[in-house]
């Protein structure tokens, strides 16, 4: 009798345990061949996704390091865990695949046939894929170019036309006036005599 209780005890141990660790685990969550839908009729370049995604990271705190034209490793790290993943992409689809962790209790389990990981990397990578649809979603950026600026044109210094009287004195004053010029030009031109 002692010995089906504690039989019994050991299986609700087991079961109790198995079921615990369970709990917070889930399959890892990659996404595959996510397709990539250009809001118009011309298709993105390479370079435009890749600027896309690695905005979308950047937004959410990911650090994206493009290693090859279409591949990215994206890393987020926090004070208790860390996260890396492998993205490939081209102008058609994009996807997202588990590289490596820690503090996820990250584990594959044949029993299970995939990839057991925390639930917060579910969280995170599920994060990424929304934001890099939000990107993708954006109407590429418009490039306003200035027309350059024509400068002022600057016409030859006309001269002044002689103020014309008005009054009796403003008359007297242009009549003294024309006198002086007369004087000095006529007093520059000709040299004096010995």
């Amino acid at each position: 009798m002692i010995y089906k209780q504690y039989v019994s005890i050991l299986v609700l141990g087991i079961v109790l345990s198995l079921t615990s660790s369970l709990g917070c685990s889930r399959t890892a969550l990659e996404l595959m061949d996510v397709p990539i839908i250009p809001q118009s009729t011309k298709p993105f370049s390479l370079q435009h996704v890749e600027n896309r995604i690695i905005q979308a990271g950047k937004m959410l705190r990911w650090k994206m390091n493009p290693i090859n034209p279409g591949e990215i490793i994206g890393t987020l790290s926090s004070r208790r865990y860390s996260v890396t993943v492998f993205i490939p992409f081209s102008t058609r689809n994009y996807s997202i695949f588990y590289r490596k962790s820690t503090g996820l209790k990250y584990q594959e389990d044949a029993l299970f046939y995939g990839k057991k990981i925390h639930k917060r990397y579910n969280q995170v990578v599920s994060d990424l894929h929304e934001a890099i649809e939000k990107e993708l979603l954006k109407p590429p950026a418009t490039v306003l170019v200035e027309e350059p600026q024509k400068p002022p044109v600057i016409s030859p210094k006309e001269p002044k036309a002689p103020k014309e009287p008005t009054s009796m004195k403003d008359l007297e004053e242009w009549l003294r006036e024309k006198e002086r010029e007369r004087q000095n030009s006529s007093g520059s031109s000709s040299t004096p005599s010995p």
